[in-house]
């Protein structure tokens, strides 16, 4: 059917063939008709990456085929949501070792966009979560993947962006946890240089850094560092009723757009101030739920509508650990020198993945994630960064873009001439993946 799909993130709407078969025989049936395709999952992806003339959604593949509580993985078609996944694996106490910032995306997704989270240093990407696949590869065959079996197509779909097969089933590795409890604890620095030490220093598994990048002057900031890690028990103490006091489920919803003033850059930067200040009443240690650190914004609903009609841009880019801090400040200095302001930023530690797509995002370095409101000017300040990016052999995450240009793209990543034009999306074409 005929069908206009909007992105998340305000993406401009487009007129697609857009498909939810319900079955493989429907969904290579589609397939057959149609050409090229782009599959999609819960559209989540911030730009073009799942948007095509024609698209195959899997949101209807949603079921958790086998868990094996003994081998500690779980098998699952592509389109089940990771809170789905997570609400089913709460009473066997299991988890997937990496989590993304949201929950809301589909397994096929998670790995076609390797995502990433708070601990990659510790557990990598979503990459190293997967065990095997299967695959409608681009003659319409079914083919299983997995490190041993197929590695080439197993490890180009890792962080492929959908543009190597249809996931149609994946079997994921899990961890066990003696509680979905976590010990934070936030820290307050003034500090760059003293704020990414942190990041080496920190004995915790999970650790992310809100910057205010309205008091960044040269090395002075203010940032709040925060760490976390999941309680062991017994070693831990746990206060009596503690579950029930750290965490309420609730999700408030945004019903409308709000109006363009509210995202001015004062009051930006005065709510910043005060979240700064706040800051120091409540670093000390505490219990939360899961939750509530690893998905934060999951507590809002549409969320993306603080930044009205117009949208916003998140710039999301990694450089290498021996040019990170000199290429951040870069980064920043160029922001400064416009009208343009950051609306949210946040700092993360990652670490080189191994033998994986040559698509995907992770290097051994530090990566910045910055909001903007789409604004005038914006896009030619985004160029800009991307040449600093590149000076300092950064690249920028796919997953998150949705304006980087080909010939940028092409000095950011090393990428084989593209083997199965029968998948291209508009992010393909946009940045000439298939040489077009």
């Amino acid at each position: 059917m005929k069908k206009k799909i909007t992105n998340w993130n305000h993406y401009p709407s487009i007129t697609a063939e857009f498909y939810e078969p319900r079955s493989v025989q429907e969904c290579i049936s589609f397939f057959n008709q149609s050409n090229p395709i782009i599959p999609r999952g819960a559209g989540k992806s911030y730009g073009d990456a799942s948007l095509n003339e024609a698209v195959i959604s899997t949101v209807l593949w949603d079921r958790i085929l086998n868990l094996d509580e003994q081998d500690r993985t779980i098998t699952l078609e592509s389109g089940v949501l990771l809170s789905t996944l997570l609400d089913f694996l709460k009473p066997y106490s299991l988890l997937p070792p990496v989590l993304p910032g949201t929950q809301y995306i589909t397994i096929g997704g998670a790995i076609a966009a390797n995502v990433h989270g708070k601990n990659h240093t510790h557990k990598g990407s979503f990459s190293e979560c997967v065990v095997e696949m299967t695959l409608l590869d681009h003659l319409g065959s079914i083919r299983i993947v997995s490190r041993s079996q197929d590695p080439d197509l197993f490890y180009a779909t890792l962080g492929g962006m959908g543009l190597t097969g249809i996931i149609l089933t994946a079997k994921i590795k899990l961890i066990k946890l003696d509680s979905y409890l976590m010990r934070s604890k936030a820290i307050r620095f003034f500090s760059f240089a003293k704020l990414l030490t942190s990041f080496q220093q920190s004995s915790m598994e999970y650790n992310v850094a809100w910057i205010d990048v309205f008091s960044w002057n040269e090395d002075t900031l203010n940032a709040i560092f925060l760490e976390s890690e999941f309680l062991k028990i017994p070693g831990d103490h746990v206060p009596e009723n503690s579950f029930n006091r750290v965490y309420r489920k609730r999700q408030y919803n945004i019903p409308f757009y709000f109006p363009g003033w509210i995202m001015h850059r004062r009051l930006i930067k005065i709510a910043n101030r005060i979240k700064f200040i706040l800051s120091r009443y409540t670093s000390n240690e505490k219990l939360v739920y899961y939750e509530s650190f690893l998905f934060p914004l999951d507590k809002i609903k549409n969320w993306n509508r603080m930044y009205g009609k117009t949208g916003f841009i998140q710039y999301q880019f990694v450089i290498p650990l021996a040019g990170a801090e000199k290429g951040i400040q870069e980064i920043i200095h160029e922001i400064q020198k416009t009208g343009i302001w950051v609306a949210l930023c946040s700092l993360k530690r990652l670490k080189k993945i191994e033998n994986c797509s040559p698509l995907s995002f992770a290097e051994d370095g530090f990566t910045l994630a910055l909001d903007f409101k789409i604004s005038h000017g914006l896009f030619e300040l985004l160029d800009r960064l991307d040449q600093i990016v590149i000076r300092n052999q950064g690249k920028v995450y796919l997953a998150k873009d949705a304006r980087l240009k080909s010939e940028s793209f092409h000095k950011m990543y090393s990428v084989p001439p593209v083997r199965f034009p029968k998948f291209s999306s508009l992010l393909s074409l946009r940045i000439r993946l298939n040489g077009n």
